[in-house]
């Protein structure tokens, strides 16, 4: 059983319901769900202005993880409505398993089909390298693109590290897996709206869900 102890209607403080949680052990958990009374929708004032993929190349144990960014959309007015001075900034996060042996001073950039510098393209990077059977490496990079770019993308080359029999994951003969890199946009953001009753944007809790 549970009680308001605030109307979600008025202003009031954060706490929103009180639980009787005496009655319950580790035999028999809270099992506690929060749903909402109108519909929450997610809106992007703007699409984003990279389509993100990744792939490998090459054949055997040499070969590169390729990360190519295309253009959906005019950038230059994404930018100016943005407010910013002709960069795109792109945030990316990636994590290899400890088996695939990264070699990050290979790292290649190349905008519009043209290679350049690195420290043109890339503000920051930070790298944790892998640890054999222990933990996998860790790569995160902040690129500032030109304004009107096409394309973009990144190589890094790695090699596939030694394992023991009983290291193979199961069903080896698909291969290997790299989890997704993870590629954002901080300039643009989403809005979260609530339809059907504004006034359940007044709930303290709520508010904390908002892009302000």
């Amino acid at each position: 059983m549970f009680r308001e102890v605030n109307n979600i209607h008025i202003k009031c403080p954060s706490i929103l319901y009180e639980f009787q949680v005496d009655k319950y052990s580790y035999s028999l958990p809270l099992d506690l769900g929060l749903t909402w009374k109108f519909p929450v929708v997610w809106t992007c004032r703007q699409q984003a202005p990279l389509h993100a993929s990744r792939f490998l190349m090459g054949s055997g144990n040499e070969s590169a993880i390729a990360i190519s960014l295309k253009s959906t959309e005019s950038i230059t007015s994404s930018l100016d409505a943005n407010g910013l001075d002709g960069k795109l900034q792109v945030d990316i996060f990636q994590v290899v398993p400890w088996y695939i042996k990264v070699y990050y001073h290979t790292l290649g950039v190349f905008v519009d089909g043209q290679p350049h510098a690195v420290r043109d393209i890339v503000e920051k990077i930070r790298v944790s390298p892998s640890k054999d059977k222990e933990s996998p490496g860790v790569m995160e990079m902040v690129l500032k693109l030109p304004c009107g770019v096409k394309s973009a993308a990144l190589t890094l080359e790695f090699d596939k590290g030694f394992l023991h029999i009983d290291e193979y994951p199961p069903d080896a003969n698909q291969g290997f897996d790299i989890p997704s890199a993870v590629i954002s946009f901080p300039n643009f953001h989403t809005n979260l709206l609530f339809l059907g009753d504004s006034s359940l944007n007044k709930s303290p809790m709520i508010s904390m869900f908002q892009v302000l």
